[in-house]
């Protein structure tokens, strides 16, 4: 009879520690989860502020930013730690005042596709919010233009 208690004690125990590692296991997951999306919510609201500051340019065959209406004080600091870039088919044509150095173009974006990704550069890492717009010029073509926003990730790993 002490044998099966015994069987059965150690068995309901391993039972539990097995359910609070996966528990754990689930929970830290969740929690890495969502902290990524606050993440990219913020780069987001970034770039939604950036878009609400173009303007075409004096020819208005294309358009820029007015940095006079960027109200993301991250993006006049060099050592903010984010930096905004937009890029026409000929290449850059806006960065901001905190963009120093140079920074690659996303890949493959495809248009009106927006994207979120982890990225090393200069042996750091990265998060990279792209996103692929088209705006019309004064003779309404369509141009297409990319918005690149980059946030030095380190403190976000630092954090978790």
């Amino acid at each position: 009879m002490q044998s099966i208690k015994s069987r059965m004690m150690l068995s309901s125990l391993l039972l539990l520690l097995g359910f609070m590692v996966l528990t754990v296991i689930g929970l830290d997951r969740a929690l890495n989860k969502r902290m990524l999306s606050a993440e990219e919510d913020k780069l987001k609201a970034q770039m939604y502020g950036i878009l609400g500051a173009v303007d075409r340019t004096a020819n208005g065959m294309s358009i820029t930013v007015s940095d006079a209406r960027v109200f993301e004080s991250a993006l006049f600091d060099a050592d903010s730690g984010l930096h905004a870039l937009l890029y026409d088919a000929e290449g850059e044509i806006w960065r901001s005042l905190s963009s120093v150095g140079s920074f690659p173009l996303p890949v493959n974006l495809a248009a009106e596709e927006l994207r979120f990704d982890q990225l090393p550069m200069n042996g750091q890492r990265w998060f990279q919010l792209a996103f692929s717009i088209q705006w019309p010029n004064i003779e309404d073509q369509l141009i297409p233009y990319q918005l690149v926003l980059w946030k030095n990730a380190e403190t976000y790993f630092k954090q978790i």
